[in-house]
């Protein structure tokens, strides 16, 4: 296989496998491309490589689709160092009772539904910048430097 044919088979956004037919993977794929249980099979076998390997938790212009609640179905109760930068929650998101350790960045992040940081805490600053199309934001945060743009 050429080069050229290698790289279309690549995500322009971050150089992983493209979903089926999408020209990005499934992360960066449209709601339209990919299946809330395919997409949140993904995510599962993506934050456990994350905490395996003790990196940090890059979710840049993902595209989340379906009702995420981190602690409960993903099993995560430290963020360390978060980037959600511009990405987008087409359901409901709960990140309630988790603590994010370092940076959370949350800037141009879009929340289509109820985002719920009920009794968060934040460890480190937070970068908010944060977008609703027809969103409800519940905060009850136990601790937060940061830099707010609601």
């Amino acid at each position: 296989m050429n080069q050229e044919n290698s790289d279309s088979k690549k995500c322009p956004i971050c150089g992983k496998s493209t979903h089926k037919e999408s020209k990005y993977c499934i992360f960066h794929a449209s709601a339209e491309e990919k299946t809330a249980e395919e997409f949140k099979e993904a995510l599962k076998e993506y934050i456990v490589k994350i905490i395996k390997e003790d990196k940090d938790y890059y979710f840049e212009r993902f595209i989340f689709i379906g009702d995420i609640n981190f602690k409960a179905e993903l099993n995560i109760k430290i963020f360390k160092n978060a980037n959600f930068m511009e990405a987008i929650f087409k359901g409901n998101v709960n990140f309630g009772s988790l603590t994010f350790r370092g940076n959370a960045n949350f800037m141009t992040t879009t929340f289509e539904r109820i985002a719920d940081f009920g009794y968060t805490t934040f460890e480190g600053y937070v970068f908010l910048e944060l977008q609703y199309s027809r969103g409800i934001l519940f905060l009850y945060i136990q601790s937060l430097r940061a830099i707010l743009t609601l």
